[in-house]
């Protein structure tokens, strides 16, 4: 249930960094969690987001925050948590990640692209099924 509630929490945020102006912060808590991360994060932070009181940084931050508790308290083994805590502290590591990021975003376009050229083509091809099934209907209609 985590991996959706970070996926939906994602996909919000790309949502509200494009500057899609229907995005409304009432969106990130429209999802069924039962973990009851979601809840407590808008009893914190949904009033004071809608007075300017904080920005959608520190609206991350502190959902970030609660998901990674979360995960570590029902984890049964805490030290895989512990160890990565350091790495992000390696010089580079960000620019690291970054071009990781960039590169699979750009691999994710290229793909969606040659799908919808694949759909592309099937609605071609259907169309032409299309076609090719009322002629036969009208040659039965014709016998």
């Amino acid at each position: 249930m985590v991996e959706e509630l970070w996926l939906h929490a994602l996909k919000f945020l790309d949502m509200y960094r494009t500057g899609d102006h229907s995005c409304h912060i009432g969106q990130l808590y429209q999802f069924a969690d039962n973990t009851g991360i979601l809840e407590t994060h808008k009893q914190c932070l949904a009033q004071p987001f809608e007075d300017r009181q904080v920005d959608m940084k520190m609206m991350y931050y502190e959902l970030i925050r609660l998901l990674t508790s979360y995960e570590r308290s029902a984890c049964e083994d805490i030290e895989p948590y512990e160890s990565t805590k350091s790495v992000g502290k390696i010089e580079g590591y960000q620019e690291l990640t970054n071009k990781m990021q960039r590169g699979l975003n750009q691999r994710f376009i290229q793909d969606i692209e040659q799908l919808n050229k694949n759909h592309a083509g099937d609605n071609i091809t259907q169309s032409g099924d299309g076609k090719n099934n009322q002629k036969i209907g009208d040659l039965e209609k014709k016998i």
